[in-house]
């Protein structure tokens, strides 16, 4: 798929997503930055950019992409579960057809966990992981399910908690 820098990964909503090794040492800490470019094809009631899991308990960690909460509202957001949720505000501008850059970023030290859209902070909660995430996905929940409807670019993960000034800069390059 052609993306906002070059090609991009297409996901169809109902089955691709990537599944990334178990060893992804980044995300087993808890301080690490998600980004990405997503442009959706469609808006779906729950759809996932990233995911982390815990295959032995059979749940989700980590959850971050469009959510719908409370029913009916849009926006984009994520969740570490089960301690707390953050979600960006309602008029997140998630329509379909446009770029957004997405950003969610954990860091323990500070208790906070941190969404960014297009450069500026929408929501901040508190929490730290609950337990340790043994499986990730890009395009879907960590299992599958939730797949994502629409294009992924420039998907970074690492394990610092990244500056508002970061991601800032990253917006505008």
């Amino acid at each position: 798929a052609t993306g906002l820098v070059g090609g991009a990964q297409n996901f169809n909503g109902s089955t691709a997503y990537i599944s990334l090794p178990n060893n992804s040492s980044s995300l087993r800490t808890n301080i690490f930055t998600v980004e990405a470019w997503i442009n959706l094809n469609a808006q779906h009631e729950w759809q996932y950019a990233f995911s982390a899991g815990d295959a032995g308990l059979d749940r989700s960690i980590i959850d971050f992409g469009e959510v719908e909460y409370p029913a009916g509202t849009k926006r984009f957001g994520g969740c570490i579960w089960p301690n707390a949720g953050i979600e960006g505000p309602a008029d997140a501008g998630t329509y379909a057809g446009q770029w957004h850059q997405l950003v969610y970023v954990l860091d323990a030290g500070n208790n906070k966990s941190y969404v960014y859209e297009n450069g500026v902070q929408t929501a901040v909660g508190t929490g730290v992981l609950p337990g340790q995430a043994d499986r990730f996905a890009i395009g879907a929940k960590f299992k599958g399910g939730d797949y994502m409807d629409g294009v992924l670019d420039e998907v970074r993960i690492c394990g610092t908690p990244r500056s508002s000034n970061w991601v800032w800069a990253c917006y505008l390059n």
